[in-house]
């Protein structure tokens, strides 16, 4: 699959370790728009998480998210 497919369909389930999903996301954001800034990655990647689907895995918002990461870097 190509990195552009690839990163349209990306969604972060819970399932899965939230570095690793970081990780990947940076990888296909610098291969499919190498010059993006930082807040159009931030929008980018906020698609990420599926808020509007109640029965989603994750049940977190981008933001929740990017905070509760943080906590575990300490």
């Amino acid at each position: 699959m190509d990195p552009f497919t690839e990163l349209n369909n990306l969604r972060y389930s819970g399932k899965t370790d939230g570095r690793r999903h970081l990780a990947k996301f940076e990888k296909l954001i610098s291969q499919t728009y190498p010059g993006a800034s930082d807040s159009a990655k931030w929008t980018l990647f906020t698609k990420t998480f599926d808020t509007a689907n109640p029965y989603s895995k994750s049940g977190e918002t981008p933001g929740s998210w990017l905070i509760s990461l943080s906590k575990t870097e300490q």
